[in-house]
């Protein structure tokens, strides 16, 4: 029916998923979502090639078309089970605001300024970053980087002894020290942000800077899924956000046993569904919420406490951003993976910027030791414009229509 990579993840077949498949939806079912899906996909990406040869409305309404099928297929079979219906339509919802975003996202105006094309960033990381979906720098062994990350280190070691389970977060006031203005710095020395931005084909701008410091103590990757047995591609996964990029700088020198970084090449370019990732994005937080609304850092509910609830849905639906740990072992998905994993295992200093939005990355699990690492995020920069957007234009058109009928009414 589909030969997308992420369709591969298996769980009709995985011991500890298929003693809880149903049989609300057949194989007819399946193939008539399938469909429905493929020209959703077919008409987003007509649209984000050429978009000046659709308009916006005749795109939207082809796709609200699919999604009525999908729909009205959905709440015929699961007309019964009100829990079933009701985490189906946040799925169906959620991967039709997905694609806007996506379509949205590649059509918006804010193109790569005309200074972008006069930088003098590295042409060959960029070809190698289009190539391979990563390209890496290596900050100077200056006294002043030397003294941040012996600083940094020393600080998390001490802020976060007492807790184990501690992985990462935000800085507060990070755009106010010292470390940051070093980072940024190089970051702009080397025209990073402006080779983003090509390769992103928009003006990008930083929008985050976060500590990743990961240790031996740590056991939040353990079991996520309520599956003992651990995979060798845990935590492999892809953000699915089209207007984000990241660079990872480590502070520390990093060994195998320290839980290096790890990306695996070419992934970014591997064939998907923008709609199924819409459905695996909202499975990730909107479903994770539904079945457990006090969710934990990096649990996954639906996978762990709702298997019985999402063994239902149909199998276009069943599947996660966050896939690796569901993989079997040794199955070709897993195999495939693990064969074209780059891992990094390298020097404090270190830099690798990445596609984190269609590239299939991991953060490492300390076996003995531990890393500290700076993630920082850049963001599409939002055009300097007070005009809506073609999807804000129609949310307006629409709610004017409804407010009038009120008024007529």
């Amino acid at each position: 029916m589909t030969d997308h990579f992420i369709q591969r993840f298996d769980y009709f077949n995985h011991p500890h998923f298929n003693s809880f498949v149903g049989t609300v939806f057949s194989d007819s079912d399946n193939i008539v979502i399938y469909e429905a899906i493929n020209r959703i996909d077919t008409v987003v990406s007509m649209y984000i090639q050429d978009e000046s040869s659709m308009h916006f409305s005749s795109v939207e309404k082809a796709i609200q078309k699919e999604i009525d099928i999908i729909r009205s297929l959905v709440h015929q079979r699961s007309d019964a089970a009100s829990m079933l219906r009701k985490a189906l339509d946040i799925c169906i919802q959620g991967g039709h605001d997905y694609v806007m975003r996506l379509m949205q996202f590649k059509t918006q105006s804010g193109s790569v300024p005309k200074k972008a094309s006069r930088a003098q960033y590295d042409v060959d990381k960029l070809t190698h970053l289009q190539q391979h979906g990563y390209c890496e720098y290596q900050l100077p062994q200056t006294e002043a980087f030397v003294n941040y990350c012996q600083q940094q280190m020393a600080e998390a070691r001490e802020k976060f002894a007492g807790r184990d389970d501690w992985r990462g977060a935000n800085w507060e006031g990070y755009d106010q020290t010292e470390g940051y203005r070093l980072l940024k710095n190089y970051i702009l020395d080397q025209h990073i942000l402006d080779m983003v931005s090509e390769y992103k084909g928009r003006e990008m701008e930083f929008k985050y800077l976060a500590w990743d410091y990961n240790h031996h103590r740590q056991t939040w990757f353990k079991n996520v899924n309520g599956i003992e047995q651990q995979s060798p591609t845990n935590y492999y996964h892809f953000d699915a956000e089209p207007h984000v990029a990241k660079m990872m700088i480590y502070l520390s020198d990093v060994t195998l046993a320290d839980g290096p970084f790890r990306f695996v090449k070419g992934s970014h370019t591997l064939d998907r569904s923008s709609f199924i990732i819409g459905l695996h994005h909202t499975m990730d937080f909107a479903i994770n919420r539904l079945i457990s609304p006090d969710i934990g850092l990096f649990t996954r509910h639906a996978f762990m406490s709702g298997r019985e609830l999402i063994m239902q849905f149909p199998h276009a639906f069943i599947g996660s951003t966050h896939f690796g740990d569901d993989l079997m072992v040794d199955s070709p998905l897993s195999r495939y993976l693990l064969d074209n994993s780059e891992v990094f295992i390298r020097k404090a200093g270190a830099g690798i910027v990445f596609d984190g939005y269609l590239g299939v990355h991991a953060g490492g699990n300390p076996s003995s030791g531990e890393r500290l690492a700076v993630q920082i995020g850049f963001i599409q920069k939002k055009p300097q414009t007070t005009s809506s957007t073609p999807k804000q234009r129609s949310v307006i058109t629409r709610g004017m229509k409804y407010i009038k009928k009120k008024i007529a009414g």
